[in-house]
């Protein structure tokens, strides 16, 4: 146990070291334009915590002793995280090629006992060694950086991942990993998806994919919020132009939404309950204005939501259950496009989306990438 630990740290430290090599020195004249291009790569995931013990909310304590003992054995709540990097080859011969880069990442969590909210912000220095069997690349990666768990306590973060990336565009490639990570004590797994942009090799189908993160805010704008609390939500969709101005796309989409109202969880008082809803939609927009590398779309579409829970996520305002299941919904959208580089787009959007059986709403931010020819 102890040497395969050993051999998982000097890999995420050799990795490190791989990582600032192609930070610092510059490509050599005579590189190929692959060697020189930088790739954008982008996630969400959900995370696992490792736990030492019992996971969950076992004992209802609010006290900071019981948070660091929480912490102490990753005793912490499954949610999501979204990373952020960027990375470029260093070094290829034939079919292998070593990488080196930057990731920035937040996870978002709580501290089981107590249901205290607080996320990890992290940066590492990430390395790693690929090979191409076909168009496929097979791929592991190692990362060494810190972390900091906001209001609380900090330290050294580092991963290890490996996974296979396949293309999906002339510029982008879709990239599946397993990785499991230290953050400063609290070990996590995760299986992740993650869009890479800046890639070359595929034949361009005439699909944009768009990936993007942020927070939903039930009863804002129309409709009741059931008691729940804001909450981090991913999207991840695939579009279809129909003719210059229109397109049609289908989705999947993730919220960790969490009950304000405490209850009993079974013979544990005081819990706040939560869990992931997920959903998936299709839509239509058309793009309203442009100018320039930006343009403003807007559109409309339906929703089918797993709202489903045998535990009272959602309450009503006389503290009545109210029971959800699977559930249709229907939403509006209003969305921002900026080109900043090739098939490279950044996108902000807001959504209304109105759940009619749970007569609820929720006003939905979101910020991303999308991926477009």
């Amino acid at each position: 146990m102890a040497g395969d630990r050993g051999r998982r740290v000097g890999w995420v430290a050799l990795s490190g070291l791989v990582s600032a090599v192609a930070l610092v020195v510059p490509a050599r004249p005579g590189l190929s334009e692959e060697l020189e291009h930088w790739r954008v790569v982008i996630a969400a995931v959900p995370i696992r915590w490792n736990t030492d013990g019992w996971h969950g909310h076992h004992v209802a304590c609010r006290d900071r002793l019981c948070d660091a003992r929480d912490f102490s054995t990753g005793n912490l709540d499954n949610s999501f995280a979204y990373r952020l990097g960027i990375e470029r080859d260093a070094w290829r011969l034939g079919r292998v090629a070593l990488s080196g880069g930057l990731e920035v990442g937040m996870l978002f969590t709580e501290y089981n006992q107590s249901q205290r909210d607080f996320r990890i912000s992290e940066a590492l220095l990430v390395g790693g060694a690929s090979t191409a069997v076909g168009p496929v690349d097979l791929i592991l990666r190692g990362g060494l950086g810190g972390t900091y768990a906001h209001g609380e306590r900090g330290g050294v973060a580092r991963f290890l991942e490996g996974g296979a990336e396949f293309p999906l565009h002339d510029a982008l490639g879709l990239r599946l990993t397993a990785r499991v990570g230290n953050h400063a004590g609290p070990a996590t797994k995760d299986f992740s998806f993650a869009f890479v942009a800046g890639r070359s090799g595929a034949e361009a189908p005439p699909v944009e994919f768009a990936w993007s993160g942020g927070l939903s805010f039930p009863g804002e704008v129309h409709g009741k919020h059931r008691s729940l609390s804001t909450a981090p939500l991913v999207q991840v969709t695939a579009h279809w132009g129909l003719g210059t101005h229109d397109r049609i796309g289908v989705g999947v989409a993730a919220t960790a939404h969490e009950s304000g109202v405490r209850s009993d969880y079974g013979s544990v008082p005081d819990n706040e309950r939560g869990t992931e809803v997920y959903e998936i939609l299709c839509g239509w927009d058309r793009r309203l204005a442009r100018r320039g590398a930006a343009e403003l779309r807007g559109g409309a579409g339906v929703k089918i939501g797993a709202w489903g829970d045998e535990f009272p996520l959602l309450v009503d305002g006389r503290g009545t259950t109210v029971e959800g299941g699977v559930e249709g919904g229907v939403f509006a959208l209003l969305e921002g496009d900026l080109r900043v580089r090739d098939a490279l787009h950044v996108v902000l959007a807001g959504e209304q989306v109105y759940w009619p059986a749970l007569e609820m709403g929720e006003l939905r931010v979101r910020l991303g990438m999308r991926f477009a020819r």
